[in-house]
């Protein structure tokens, strides 16, 4: 799962994801649409395009990634009880075992 688009996002899901992780996967990448995640990522690596050569750009791009992935599981977090939280965490495995190396996807 991920969003394309800045303008006008739209949320991109695999064909084979369950009921289940449906709406969890959904609300995910309905968070980072709210927090307009693609267009601080756009911003965040155009300056690293411009920094290139530095290192510290790089590791706070990659930070910056990784603290923007645990926002939105946060934000996803504090609506659901005891037993979607679990489901959520499982939700999460699954679909890192499935990550693509050219998406930064779900949960990241």
């Amino acid at each position: 799962p991920f969003i394309l688009g800045i303008v006008r996002p739209r949320i991109h899901l695999p064909s084979d994801i369950s009921d289940k992780d449906y709406s969890l996967v959904v609300a995910h990448e309905r968070a980072h649409i709210k927090r307009k995640d693609n267009f601080i990522r756009l911003l965040a690596f155009i300056v690293v395009c411009v920094h290139w050569f530095n290192p510290f750009a790089w590791l706070l791009l990659k930070m910056l990634y990784s603290d923007i992935e645990f926002a939105c599981d946060e934000t996803v977090l504090s609506k659901c009880n005891e037993t979607e939280r679990k489901e959520y965490a499982y939700t999460l495995l699954s679909t890192a075992e499935k990550t693509n190396v050219f998406a930064v996807s779900f949960g990241g």
